[in-house]
């Protein structure tokens, strides 16, 4: 950030009629923790519960006065509030309080705009935050600064000092669009040619912060960047790897989901969780040392069901086992415990992974003369091997195909 100190947050939580105290001190937690990710410190809070939000000012007429009567004998460089707000709780409250004013999203896309690496990452976070910011314009005036290193919820990789108005954003948001279909061509066709290989795809999806990266990591041995943040993973990743079978698949990391992850977001990272739309099998990662980790592990199925996967067949993964404080349970889930960092449960994940995959393979016995012996080495790449046995003339195999090497290993099949 260009100032030296952290930037100071007044944050304002909101609970409805259906959200516990509980509820809502972990999601105060959160948005602490979005805030610190995001450059912010945390300098005060209030908390009201509602039956029905103010439409002009979200809270009440009397928290309001509150509100402003302890921000004039504070330091504070911004309100942060644990919701959405509509274009007008924004200019009502900043009119009131006097600072900048930034809700929910605004905090996780400024944080989406911090961790983008890749050409796609950041025109698709501009994307997101333009079409957030366009009906927050109305009746404003101000310009928005669209540099790397601005205030939180005023970041994005974007021109810098970009002063914008209605006119302008539209016609950034057309440029973007075009630009991101000519990398959706590109994507597409590096896609075809690995689906052309018929390696299976798997995806690691989850709450944001549940270890996916590190998983990835002690599962592949290699070092994508592990932080203990929030959305520190945004570019989607692939590795290769190989199960205990011999067979070959492709993992790949993803942006980790959150409590009302951003509209925005979903529909401009649409390219993005296609990939995991593809995937042969998800692997739903949760932190098992999480006191949320129940409400953690249905916000991800709500994602899930939102982008039409939560019929892709999945494996629950409780990971950070070596920090749980007790064996982890969920509803009707029969979750796989591993820690990514002691190695704990690995073998046996890598072995359900195995079986899950078989679900789309035909079993077969080979007979596999030597001289067409170059074939085998297919089968350990692409199929899984049960059982080899070399005979004087000929190798017997016993494996599950897939079904696109079918009709090239149909020759050899032997009753």
């Amino acid at each position: 950030m260009v100032n030296k100190r952290s930037e100071r947050v007044f944050v304002i939580g909101v609970s409805g009629p259906n959200q516990t105290p509980k509820q809502m001190r972990i999601s105060l937690e959160e948005m602490a923790r979005l805030i610190h990710t995001a450059g912010g410190e945390v300098v005060g809070q209030v908390t009201q519960a509602m039956r029905r939000f103010d439409p002009a000012t979200l809270v009440g007429p009397g928290k309001l006065e509150d509100i402003v009567e302890q921000l004039s004998h504070m330091d504070v460089d911004m309100v942060a509030v644990d919701c959405p707000l509509t274009p007008v709780q924004f200019r009502n409250l900043e009119k009131e309080c006097g600072v900048r004013v930034v809700d929910r999203t605004g905090v996780i896309l400024d944080i989406f705009a911090l961790h983008a690496r890749s050409r796609a990452g950041k025109l698709q976070v501009e994307a997101a935050q333009l079409a957030w910011q366009l009906p927050r314009l109305t009746g404003k005036g101000k310009e928005l600064g669209q540099q790397v290193g601005g205030y939180i919820g005023m970041r994005g990789p974007g021109e810098t000092k970009l002063e914008v108005d209605r006119r302008r954003i539209r016609e950034r948001m057309t440029r973007l669009r075009r630009d991101l279909a000519e990398l959706e061509t590109e994507r597409n066709a590096i896609r075809a040619k690995r689906e052309a290989t018929q390696i299976p795809v798997i995806a690691l999806v989850g709450y944001t912060n549940a270890g996916k990266s590190t998983l990835l990591n002690r599962l592949t041995k290699s070092k994508a960047l592990v932080a203990d943040q929030l959305f520190a993973t945004l570019d989607p990743l692939m590795r290769r790897l190989k199960l205990p079978s011999g067979r070959h698949v492709l993992i790949t990391d993803t942006v980790g989901f959150i409590r009302n992850l951003p509209h925005e977001l979903i529909e401009a990272f649409n390219s993005t969780f296609e990939e995991v739309a593809r995937a042969d099998l998800l692997l739903h990662v949760v932190d098992a040392s999480s006191p949320d980790a129940g409400q953690q592990f249905v916000t991800v199925k709500e994602v899930l069901w939102q982008l039409k996967m939560d019929e892709t067949p999945q494996l629950v993964v409780a990971n950070k086992m070596d920090a749980a404080r007790k064996r982890f349970k969920l509803w009707g889930e029969k979750a796989i415990p591993v820690s990514a960092v002691t190695g704990e449960g690995l073998h046996r994940l890598l072995r359900a992974i195995d079986d899950a995959l078989v679900g789309d393979m035909t079993p077969m016995k080979l007979r596999i003369p030597y001289v067409a012996s170059k074939s085998i080495p297919i089968l350990y790449e692409h199929a899984r091997v049960r059982k080899v046995a070399y005979r004087q003339k000929w190798v017997t195999v016993e494996v599950d195909v897939p079904d696109s090497l079918i009709a090239q290993f149909k020759p050899f099949l032997h009753n």
